[in-house]
């Protein structure tokens, strides 16, 4: 089993994904003096990949963040691609919240949500555009508090956020998915993650095939599964985002076009295997819980 690494994918351009959020540790604790000295710093310190959803709300996957991590110091990173020359804006973690029955044996229920706080590191005029994405299926009327508010009551933002809803119901397999990371790209010897923002397309699993396969068991509706001919996520990409357009394969290009955030990168049987598709969460399978997580109070880091 592989926590969520873009393999097969392409570079994003600056700009071009402004959820994207990464997270970082603080402390290299875990590294030899050999590790220390081979590794650039920016790679020590890669931990996963997020999605911006809200003003200073960033989902991820539960493998991706606990309560020890918040107390070590771990920060969010969001208006970044280049992890060594564009800093984006660094924040602390004012506190997380994960699924109560998430399992790190099983990576059942593979979700958390970070809150995140300014402090002294914040430096906006460093980061790039960030903007949040919408949750696949959320109702702006039954879910009013994914109404983003502005950043700029604070002077963090110049512009205001704005959050598009997307459409009601579930994905259909005609439309374009795509998976974004800092995940290590296969070949790669030194295991490093990719230092540049990379963009994944892939196509739907059905989940009785996904189900189907070796090493899948218990497969269900909350999550996901898609994979592609040599194009996969993995090591490095875990809770990052899976992207759904608005759009259906054969339609023209359109520059106006929406996406929604359906999936969170959770794992997968190897990276890039033929015939082993990785598994997201699904989020519109945990629309009720990321509301009732974000009302929370603040001391509250376990949620059912």
């Amino acid at each position: 089993m592989c926590p969520g690494q873009a393999v097969g994918g392409h570079d994003v351009n600056p700009g071009d994904a402004p959820f994207q959020a990464e997270i970082y540790s603080t402390t290299f604790k875990d590294f030899t003096p050999a590790e220390l000295k081979a590794q650039p710093e920016w790679s020590r310190r890669h931990r996963c990949g997020g999605t911006l959803i809200a003003d200073r709300w960033v989902l991820t996957a539960g493998h991706c963040i606990n309560q020890e991590w918040v107390d070590a110091g771990f920060r969010v990173r969001l208006g970044a691609t280049n992890l060594e020359t564009s800093p984006g804006a660094s924040f602390r973690i004012d506190h997380m919240i994960r699924h109560a029955d998430y399992n790190d044996d099983t990576l059942d229920n593979d979700i958390a949500l970070i809150h995140l706080a300014p402090d002294a590191q914040t430096k906006l005029s460093k980061a790039g555009h960030i903007e949040p994405l919408a949750l696949h299926g959320a109702n702006p009327i039954d879910y009013p508090l994914l109404e983003s508010p502005a950043y700029d009551d604070h002077q963090h933002f110049a512009g205001r956020l704005t959050h598009h809803h997307g459409p009601h119901g579930d994905i259909e397999e005609t439309q374009y998915v795509a998976a974004y990371g800092w995940g290590t790209t296969l070949p790669n010897p030194n295991g490093w993650p990719s230092v540049i923002l990379i963009k994944v397309d892939l196509d739907f699993v059905p989940l009785n095939v996904c189900g189907a396969t070796p090493g899948y068991t218990g497969i269900g509706p909350k999550v996901v599964c898609a994979s592609g001919d040599g194009r996969d996520t993995c090591t490095g990409d875990s809770g990052g985002p899976l992207v759904l357009e608005d759009y259906r394969r054969g339609d023209p290009p359109n520059d106006n076009r929406r996406q929604t955030l359906v999936g969170i990168v959770s794992w997968g049987d190897g990276c890039a295997q033929k015939g082993k598709p990785g598994v997201y969460t699904r989020v519109t399978a945990y629309l009720d819980w990321i509301a009732r997580a974000m009302k929370a109070p603040q001391n509250v880091n376990s949620l059912r």
